[in-house]
């Protein structure tokens, strides 16, 4: 199980789809831990995000 992935730079880095996927749990359930915990996991380095466009559905 790999859930650390190198990017070009060399900088280590997950996604929140990456961990809900090992973790066999919703995406959502990650992003309220991680933000419950924001200030321990910054210890490890900086968190990230990006904004997505929802889907649009039809």
């Amino acid at each position: 199980m790999n859930i650390v992935y190198m990017d070009g730079n060399k900088e280590p880095y997950t996604t929140y789809d990456i961990i809900a996927e090992h973790a066999e749990i919703d995406t959502i359930s990650v992003k309220k831990l991680i933000d419950k915990r924001k200030k321990d996991l910054e210890a490890f380095g900086v968190l990230s995000f990006e904004i997505h466009k929802p889907e649009k559905v039809h």
